[in-house]
């Protein structure tokens, strides 16, 4: 009888000595488009980096904040350079978006350093209109509606608020119909007061309002309530208090009208007299009124006035340091 040792020996010598399968024909031809396609990929991506018109598409399309920064580092000198990558468009493009374009088009937040980048290297770009009569700023505000991005085109390009796109919306008309924050709102306003005396801007606040059904409903009647207790400019309270008038007598919840969250929340910064004096003008009788805690608006005030902040200083004197020309008539109820 043989032994195990000696019968193991023999399964181990006839697994070896078996032949490899052959690979499927299938599978190699798999394999084989595999590598092509990344060969293919390889070689795209080397003339992309060789052209001037595709190497900022291919690093934005990628992501690749990085070597985009280094890039405009090491081209520093040659303006040309610069110029034609960060003004060009792909022909098959027909809306002639440009990189800096495709950047603000997309979700994802990049880092602020490559906007950064565009504005310092190719200033230009930020005054170039696609197809549609899109400049940077539109972008901004309809998919990023972030306040750093918006301010630092808006301080580039400060004209830019002025210019309206083929749909006829500039800026601040993008940024209301596309949700923006308050605080972007307020940017808008204050670096382009004559917009809100424009009666488009107060359409897109209606068409707002209409689109978004019972939601616009409900939140146009405290819009005017958010704005004055956010200690926003009294530009952009203007423009919500002639688009939604009835507001300024609407009741929250706490039974307090615009005014008495003006009050409450005056001397957060160099708007709050203004917007207290626009209320006032707007509803008289609204200092009068009482909240569910039994408080009128003067009350509040007078809690406000006499606070002292840190730095020793009560509410007329943070005015008088942010408002030029302050009067005792801007604060007509004290």
């Amino acid at each position: 009888m043989r032994s195990a040792e000696a019968r193991k020996e023999e399964k181990h010598s006839k697994n070896t000595e078996q032949p490899e399968k052959p690979i499927c024909k299938r599978t190699e031809e798999r394999i084989f488009a595999l590598y092509e396609r990344q060969i293919r990929q390889e070689i795209k991506e080397k003339k992309a980096l060789e052209n001037d018109e595709e190497v900022l598409f291919f690093f934005c399309e990628k992501g690749k904040w990085n070597s985009l920064l280094e890039w405009f580092q090491l081209n520093t000198n040659n303006v040309a350079r610069l110029k034609t990558a960060a003004t060009s468009f792909r022909r098959w493009d027909r809306r002639k978006e440009m990189p800096l374009h495709v950047i603000l088009s997309k979700f994802e937040l990049p880092p602020v350093e490559v906007i950064e980048a565009f504005i310092k290297y190719t200033p230009e770009v930020l005054q170039i209109q696609t197809e549609e009569g899109m400049l940077p700023i539109h972008f901004a505000l309809q998919y990023y509606k972030s306040t750093t991005v918006v301010q630092l085109l808006l301080e580039a390009y400060p004209d830019g608020l002025r210019v309206a796109a083929r749909d006829g919306r500039i800026p601040l008309h993008k940024a209301i119909y596309y949700r923006a924050p308050l605080e972007v709102l307020n940017l808008l306003v204050e670096a382009y007061p004559e917009s809100v005396n424009e009666k488009s801007s107060q359409k897109e606040l209606m068409k707002w309002k209409w689109e978004t059904g019972k939601d616009g409903e409900e939140l146009s009647k405290f819009l005017l309530h958010r704005v004055c207790s956010g200690g926003y400019s009294n530009h952009l309270a203007k423009l919500v208090l002639e688009t939604f008038p009835t507001s300024i007598r609407q009741r929250d919840y706490s039974g307090m009208v615009p005014l008495h969250h003006a009050c409450a929340n005056a001397g957060n910064n160099g708007y709050s007299s203004h917007v207290i004096n626009l209320l006032i003008q707007a509803y008289p009788k609204s200092t009068d009124v009482k909240d569910n805690k039994g408080k009128t608006p003067l009350q509040y005030l007078k809690e406000t006035v006499s606070r002292v902040d840190e730095r020793g200083m009560l509410l007329l004197h943070r005015e008088a340091t942010n408002i030029r020309g302050l009067h005792v008539e801007m604060l007509p109820i004290l």
